[in-house]
């Protein structure tokens, strides 16, 4: 790496960032959220599932509760199967929210180009 651009590189960390930048940072944080809540969410809806069915597997195995285990490992498998369709709604309510605002500021940083 040549001196003039490893100085160049470090004075442009310390630099103010400018709009293009800032807007760019703006738009990749909105992105980000988009995916990031529905996914958070999917991960509860389904770990949960999953520990009410072990919960029912060991009323089964363990305390011999045939009847209550059954019903409420059923019960488990209901909700770990809706994570997947918990994480579609949710990010597609996502995406509509924050499209009208990913769209504004797409159409900022190509129009500055």
């Amino acid at each position: 790496m040549n001196i003039n651009d490893e100085a160049r590189r470090i004075a442009n960390k310390y630099s103010e960032p400018d709009e293009k930048e800032l807007l760019l940072a703006e738009l990749r944080r909105l992105d980000r959220r988009v995916s990031e809540k529905p996914k958070i969410i999917s991960l509860i809806v389904g770990i949960t599932g999953t520990l009410i069915l072990g919960l029912g597997m060991s009323l089964i195995m363990v305390w011999s509760m045939l009847i209550p285990g059954i019903i409420i490992g059923l019960i488990g498998i209901a909700i770990a199967l809706s994570a997947f369709p918990v994480y579609n709604r949710i990010h597609n309510e996502c995406k509509k929210q924050a499209a009208p605002k990913i769209s504004e500021l797409s159409r900022r940083i190509t129009d500055e180009i």
